[in-house]
């Protein structure tokens, strides 16, 4: 899709930022070195674990947060700011 060309992708460097780059490069073509920059900061946190008596992980629930925005590298005015999160 011909809308990314211009925008390539900054990350915190941990491996969830990793992951999610590489998942959006298999989509898309972004570049590696556009006007634009869509900067993703992931977070991932438990929600709740059930252990038993016998002290064992019944069930386990994470969430995935993303915040994100895309802004201009050459004046850093912000063009879109949003966070969207997953549960699993």
């Amino acid at each position: 899709m011909k809308i990314f060309e211009n925008i390539d992708i900054d990350k915190e460097a941990n491996s969830i930022g990793f992951l999610i780059e590489e998942a959006l490069e298999e989509k898309a073509y972004f570049a590696k070195s556009g006007q634009d920059t869509l900067y993703i900061k992931p977070t991932l946190r438990n929600s709740y674990g059930v252990i038993t008596k016998e002290n064992e992980i019944t069930r386990y629930s994470v969430t995935l947060d993303v915040n994100y925005s895309l802004y201009n590298k050459n004046s850093k005015k912000i063009v879109l700011k949003n966070k969207v999160s997953a549960t699993s």
